[in-house]
């Protein structure tokens, strides 16, 4: 699909004869649902990182580091990585480390499943008085951010 610049420049000129107040929602909704289908989560990633949050990356630069990764360990043309989704060239780019962690003989941390909680692991869960699934790293961020 050709993205029409003239189509745009009429969409944009209209726009701008709008309040801003009418059109915000529309174009929110709009960008949402951008956002939503290039970003939707890659292979795995149905649940977030216990690791600690890393600074934020800019959009810009993220989609950069996704081109270039794509076409260079991927060795995807062009062409093909701009007709790729985010989460088709991320899952791509997760197979490929596998296949390279398989390759040196080191173990893979995929497949490996929630703790299994025997009646023995729960009493003693219950003793502790802890829930071992709280992310409590989180809430400490969380509640360092809005102190």
């Amino acid at each position: 699909m050709r993205f029409n610049t003239l189509a745009a420049e009429i969409a944009l000129a209209y726009a701008a004869t709008i309040p801003l107040a009418q059109i915000a929602p529309l174009a929110q909704a709009a960008c949402l649902a951008l956002f939503a289908a290039i970003l939707a989560p890659a292979q795995g990633e149905g649940t977030p990182s216990p690791a600690p949050a890393s600074d934020p990356m800019p959009l810009s630069r993220f989609f950069t580091e996704l081109f270039s990764r794509a076409t260079s360990w991927l060795h995807w043309p062009p062409s093909e990585v701009w007709n790729a989704s985010v989460a088709e060239i991320v899952t791509a780019l997760e197979a490929q480390a596998e296949r390279e962690l398989r390759l040196a003989g080191i173990p893979s941390d995929k497949g490996k499943g929630p703790e299994v909680y025997t009646p023995e692991r729960l009493r003693e869960i219950e003793a502790d008085g802890i829930d071992p699934a709280f992310d409590r790293a989180a809430l400490q961020a969380l509640k360092a951010r809005h102190q």
